[in-house]
């Protein structure tokens, strides 16, 4: 490439390219790391808008606050027995539908053996709907929960 005749020659060394080259790219690390801290400050939000955030949080502070005052002053302790006993009752009645889970598994599985029929899924439906259901919900009816 023919150098223009208003160069000097002797300015554009080598040496003197590669060290602006250098300097040309840790110019450009550096804009690259203010972009970077230009686009951090921008995602937070101004002050203005941080005393408004400020303010709507104590707001809320307030209203729960209250909400929760209010509930202690409404507490009645006839309320928490009638939540220990629901709570009771369903645990009871989780153990017990665990306890007929099992045996019901155990049944299938003696069934399946001893029987042996053709099609399992039919011979189980009219089990299961003429036997099984009617006994679980006879059972239920000396329980405190009623379906």
């Amino acid at each position: 490439m023919p150098i223009e005749d208003n160069i000097d020659p002797s300015k554009y060394s080598f040496e003197i390219i590669s060290d602006l080259r250098s300097q040309l790219m840790e110019l450009e690390r550096k804009r690259n790391l203010l972009q970077d801290n230009l686009n951090n400050i921008h995602k937070y939000p101004s002050n203005a808008r941080l005393l408004d955030i400020i303010q709507e949080r104590k707001e809320e502070m307030k209203t729960l606050t209250k909400r929760l005052h209010h509930l202690e002053e409404e507490e009645n302790p006839e309320n928490e027995k009638i939540i220990e006993e629901l709570i009771e009752s369903r645990r009871l009645a989780e153990k017990e539908l665990a306890i007929r889970t099992r045996m019901s598994l155990a049944l299938l599985g003696v069934i399946k053996e001893s029987v042996n029929p053709k099609s399992l899924h039919e011979f189980l439906v009219c089990f299961f709907d003429k036997f099984i259901f009617k006994k679980t919900c006879a059972s239920l009816k000396y329980t405190n929960i009623h379906y």
